[in-house]
């Protein structure tokens, strides 16, 4: 099962909220929709404070909050001192906030930005989850069998000259298997919407598969 995500909305970010939720949902993740549920006036302070509340409880580990700048909402949810909401503009701002400051709750600005740099965002900040949410269905699919979809892939990879091994990724120690980035930090040096799901490994006298 994948870990939690919540999200919530006043009613100048509803729109964007939707586009959160139905990419989240798409990348197989849990999202817990905190509100608002449609597009009457309410007030944002009231879903800082839900946010605040579902973090403690445990209800999520993360969460997104959305206005129409995304300052109001961050400034109440940042009231309760367990909650670190970082307002961001773009995929770094987002990274960084994540690296940086171990930001948990996401605060976008609905009439600042689109759904193509919203999803940059979202990349970015829960990218770890978004990999490991990844890595757990190509396991699946190594896992279930000599199927003919498995076969198929097996096929495919073979002919290009790459070799799949079984991922070795932990959801404390999530890297990339590339020479290059063997001894480097892989969460501060990838760029999260290029993070493997499958370790692959060219088969030659430089790559060895599984080193």
């Amino acid at each position: 099962m994948s870990t939690p995500i919540a999200i919530a909305s006043d009613h100048a970010g509803y729109d964007l909220k939707v586009f959160v939720r139905t990419e989240l949902e798409g990348r197989g993740l849990t999202v817990v929709d905190l509100g608002c549920h449609d597009k009457a006036p309410v007030d944002y302070p009231a879903y800082g404070r839900a946010m605040a509340e579902a973090l403690k409880r445990g209800t999520a580990a993360r969460g997104v909050l959305i206005c129409g700048t995304g300052i109001g909402i961050s400034i109440a949810a940042n009231r309760f001192a367990h909650v670190r909401a970082a307002v961001v503009h773009d995929g770094l701002g987002a990274r960084l906030a994540r690296e940086h400051n171990d930001a948990n709750v996401l605060c976008l600005g609905a009439q600042l930005m689109g759904q193509w740099v919203a999803r940059d965002c979202l990349e970015a900040f829960l990218w770890r989850e978004l990999a490991l949410q990844d890595v757990a269905g190509v396991l699946n699919l190594a896992t279930a069998g000599a199927g003919q979809v498995a076969a198929e892939q097996g096929l495919k990879h073979q002919h290009e000259g790459i070799t799949l091994a079984p991922s070795k990724l932990l959801p404390d120690d999530v890297s990339c298997h590339r020479p290059h980035l063997r001894n480097g930090n892989a969460h501060s040096r990838i760029n999260p919407s290029f993070v493997l799901s499958y370790q692959a490994t060219r088969v030659g006298p430089e790559y060895r598969a599984g080193t």
